[in-house]
């Protein structure tokens, strides 16, 4: 891994720049937190969530966090 690589995983995303990442609702955020398919954010002071860029590019690159539709809508 490069230098530059290894640096964008380094800090934090807020609530705002994740679902911009991952775009899913805030409801559908703060469910996946709870049944853990999104991370654990973190308070930074405030009552702001933030996230690790760590997890966020490895929730990306895994894919899991997408909802499967049914092939079967009718």
């Amino acid at each position: 891994m490069h230098k530059e690589d290894s640096s964008k995983n380094i800090g934090f995303y807020s609530q705002k720049q994740f679902l911009d990442l991952v775009p899913v609702s805030v409801a559908t955020l703060y469910n996946g937190i709870s049944d853990g398919r999104f991370p654990q954010p973190v308070k930074l002071g405030g009552r702001s969530n933030f996230f690790y860029k760590a997890h966020v590019h490895a929730l990306i690159e895994k894919g899991d966090w997408r909802l499967a539709l049914p092939l079967n809508q009718e």
